[in-house]
């Protein structure tokens, strides 16, 4: 935020719209597991579908603006965050 003038800027407001969308999809999600009946289940997932590409298009414009760093990982820490619960590949066999 401009402290200056306590306006947002055009960065506040891309990464609130962002952090509501991913809460979005994460809504749709969890109401597509509880979906009573094929009809609500198809209108959840596609509702979630929809906000996952505009999720994406939005990090992406912000990406490319210089607005959302990505982190390199240390294998590490992949192995221990990743899927599968720090358990490699290897030690799953």
């Amino acid at each position: 935020m401009d402290h200056q003038q306590n306006r947002l800027t055009d960065q506040d407001i891309a990464n609130d719209l962002l952090c509501g969308l991913k809460e979005l999809a994460l809504g749709y999600h969890m109401a597509s597991t509880e979906a009573a009946n094929q009809g609500v289940w198809n209108t959840f997932v596609n509702s979630h579908d929809e906000i996952m590409k505009q999720q994406r298009e939005l990090w992406e414009t912000m990406y490319s603006k210089g607005w959302y760093q990505v982190k390199g990982a240390h294998d590490v820490q992949i192995q221990h965050q990743g899927f599968g619960g720090g358990v490699s590949p290897t030690q799953r066999m």
